[in-house]
């Protein structure tokens, strides 16, 4: 069984900084969707011990929470005075967004137990999760970096914190890839819809 949401305020063409940088929000989507579908006739056939999160960019960011992995919000603005890569330059604007409140919100657990295993996609906010955090993460976890990736260059957001991955992370790198390569093919004549 397969399910996927939307997710309000950090989808394309529903996103700003300031709502995709609310990094608890897809968290508590994913939460309610697997309640939603476990809940409902399909969800006879879910073996729930056998729950999985795939996830792209902020999608991947959410698998980790999921998988245990917690953020130090802080540390993002921190990182992007140091960096300028195309996540920094989107979410610069949002900065002063983050207030006592926010950090709270970011930096709490996002755990659920349910989830078995997790693979993370050119996930953000890598760079700014707690080294000890990811060290715990106890469960299967593969996380896939694009060596072309102009968002989450993997030589500053992945690789620093490589040595720091839990015994269950596997981290693979895809040669020649670029963030959105993890995304299925347009359809003809699709890159022109509106």
């Amino acid at each position: 069984v397969v399910a996927a949401t939307n997710h309000p305020g950090s989808t394309t063409g529903d996103a700003t900084p300031e709502t995709v940088l609310r990094a608890w929000h897809q968290p508590e989507d994913i939460r309610f969707l697997i309640d939603a579908v476990t809940a409902s006739e399909p969800g006879r056939f879910v073996d729930q011990e056998r729950i999985a999160v795939v996830g792209l960019s902020l999608g991947g960011a959410t698998a980790l929470a999921l998988a245990g992995a917690r953020l130090d919000i802080e540390r993002f603005p921190a990182f992007c005075r140091e960096h300028d890569d195309d996540a920094c330059d989107y979410f610069r604007s949002a900065f002063p967004s983050i207030d006592k409140a926010f950090v709270e919100q970011a930096n709490r657990s996002h755990r659920d137990e349910r989830v078995g295993a997790v693979v993370a996609l050119a996930p953000g906010f890598v760079e700014s999760m707690t080294l000890e955090s990811m060290r715990a993460v106890s469960i299967p976890v593969l996380v896939v970096g694009a060596d072309s990736d102009a968002n989450v260059p993997p030589a500053t957001h992945f690789h620093p914190v490589l040595r720091h991955l839990s015994a269950t992370t596997e981290y693979l790198e895809v040669e020649g890839a670029h963030h959105f390569s993890f995304m299925q093919r347009c359809r003809p004549g699709g890159a022109k819809l509106p």
